[in-house]
């Protein structure tokens, strides 16, 4: 990450309502060593489903949250957003403008072609 993410800390209250806000995109991790984000990637405080998540606030002024299951199980993670938002894709060309992830690995959540690679399956305890 360029420094034009900021990284949020967690609070329980806006955790809930990334958990249960829009699925944007599903994103293929590269291995901690060479993703920051990924090596950010906390598990969240309380959750029951010990997600590993990373809240960025983005020089758009966007907020995601990037969500993965828990170890070992997480090299597919999601991108959420709290409704209301501005159209997904806007938010996700924010995301990759201002994180610098590489275009090839992140799909929208529309998209099939992700859904047969990946199984398209959302991480528990999360809806999109």
């Amino acid at each position: 990450m360029a420094g034009a993410a900021v990284p949020q800390p967690w609070a329980r209250g806006r955790w809930e309502e990334f958990k249960h806000g829009a699925l944007l995109a599903h994103v293929r991790l590269y291995s901690p060593a060479q993703d920051q984000m990924r090596a950010r990637l906390r598990t969240v405080p309380g959750d029951e489903h010990r997600l590993r998540g990373l809240v960025l606030r983005l020089r758009s002024g966007d907020e995601v949250a990037l969500v993965a299951p828990p170890l070992p199980n997480g090299d597919d993670a999601v991108l959420m957003a709290v409704r209301p938002h501005r159209p997904a894709l806007k938010v996700i060309e924010a995301f990759l403008t201002h994180t610098g992830y590489p275009r090839g690995r992140v799909s929208p959540a529309g998209r099939r072609r992700w859904g047969r690679r990946s199984g398209g399956t959302l991480p528990p305890g999360l809806r999109g």
